[in-house]
């Protein structure tokens, strides 16, 4: 793989209704479905000269509409991979952030390891997940792939294809805004590089009050 476009989902419902993130499986908004498309446009203008192409999506609803557009707009097929969904959340699932509050386990050290609710994942068991997804990804796809992710597993994403290790993963971290895409690609040295990151230059609307 010489190059990776990286594109978070869009606004989710439980993005509006207050619900938990994580294993939360709810669909894009009205909104989210704009920017996903806004995003699967410039996704093509960006790829518009590449030959091979590869689409991986988390099988979260969220993460699969939003790779629905993407798929139309290059032609592609998505294949839908669990390791790339977003950090488990456990028990926390489909509750409200102040019910998952009361469920809160005690913070550990390092954070790294922490687990936040019961049958959670730490930062530490996420990453490794999507670690090992992107290693798959990375033997079947050697040109180009795209990406549809979430706010963590994208971050790890990034992570791995810096190779960062662990210490630097505990210390270094993005912020991917809904929608956004980040592209990552092998310079002609070799050297892994951030192209763009969390870039929202296409996504003109504010969404509604």
């Amino acid at each position: 793989m010489n190059r990776l476009i990286l594109i978070r989902h869009g606004q989710s419902e439980h993005h509006i209704q207050g619900l938990t993130g994580g294993w939360t499986d709810t669909p894009l908004t009205r909104f989210g479905r704009t920017q996903a498309q806004a995003a699967a446009e410039r996704c093509k203008q960006i790829v518009s000269e590449e030959s091979s192409l590869c689409l991986y999506s988390s099988d979260l609803l969220r993460a699969s509409q939003t790779a629905e557009y993407i798929a139309n707009a290059l032609g592609l097929e998505c294949q839908r991979d669990p390791a790339l969904r977003e950090i488990n959340n456990g028990i926390a699932v489909n509750m409200t952030w102040e019910e998952a509050k009361q469920l809160e386990l005690p913070e550990t050290q390092p954070l790294w390891h922490w687990l936040p609710y019961p049958q959670a994942e730490s930062w530490s068991m996420m990453t490794e997940r999507v670690f090992a997804g992107m290693e798959r990804i990375e033997r079947v796809c050697p040109s180009t792939a795209v990406i549809v992710a979430h706010g963590f597993s994208g971050v790890a994403t990034i992570q791995w294809w810096l190779r960062l290790d662990e210490h630097h993963r505990q210390n270094i971290t993005f912020q991917l805004s809904a929608a956004s895409i980040t592209e990552l690609s092998l310079s002609s040295r070799q050297e892994r590089t951030i192209v763009r990151l969390n870039d929202t230059a296409h996504l003109q609307q504010e969404p509604p009050a």
